[in-house]
């Protein structure tokens, strides 16, 4: 899981209204900037879910949503269908907050809905000031499995392994494309020398190669 910046290039109307009118309800995709937030963050991942890293949009379709910002209001559907959710980092902040865009993220569905409103911990927030996935994570190249950094404390390993199952990082399905796309990755990288940029997974692929993202 990379760190993200999540600075705001496109949807300027969300932006001035979330700032004008921080305190909301969470309505779903009836409210007017929904599909904003949601085509923006893609934009911000590049198409990759915050979490996993599982590829939810191609990039040549992040390149026409692009486009569909004017005067920083989107002007077409973003069509993510099922694939991508929008997920509330932490419910509390939800229940008060619901369109407040640091706790926002573009989540793959089925992970979105397995976290649920489980129990977070802000250590393992991707857009946090100072997050490091080098810091906090080692990559297991053989089952293709994160663990917790055993140079951190006891107590923040516990912390990192249960944000690991939380946030859906090892999940079956995740680690069955991972490990597709990584040793496909690694055969060209190590044995014939070629130049590699992995479509998605972006951090195991650089814990491989040994240049932490």
């Amino acid at each position: 899981m990379r760190k993200l910046d999540k600075k705001i290039q496109f949807s300027e109307a969300y932006k001035n209204w979330q700032e004008a009118y921080p305190d909301h309800a969470y309505d779903s995709s009836k409210n007017p900037f929904y599909k904003d937030v949601m085509t923006e963050l893609l934009i911000v991942q590049d198409g990759l879910c915050a979490y996993t890293e599982f590829r939810l949009v191609d990039r040549a379709q992040l390149e026409i949503y692009k486009q569909g910002f004017v005067e920083g209001k989107l002007t077409l559907d973003p069509g993510t269908k099922a694939m991508a959710h929008l997920e509330h980092f932490d419910p509390k902040v939800k229940e008060s907050q619901a369109w407040h865009w640091g706790n926002l993220f573009a989540v793959f569905g089925p992970i979105n809905e397995d976290k649920g409103t489980k129990a977070i911990d802000p250590l393992m927030k991707p857009d946090r000031d100072g997050y490091d996935p080098a810091e906090l994570l080692t990559y297991d190249s053989e089952l293709h499995f994160f663990y917790p950094n055993r140079n951190r404390s006891l107590e923040e390993q516990e912390i990192i392994r249960r944000m690991i199952l939380v946030l859906g990082i090892n999940n079956p399905t995740i680690m069955l494309h991972r490990r597709k796309e990584l040793v496909t990755a690694l055969r060209k990288h190590r044995w014939l020398g070629e130049k590699v940029e992995v479509d998605q997974f972006p951090t195991a692929f650089a814990f491989l190669t040994q240049k932490h993202a």
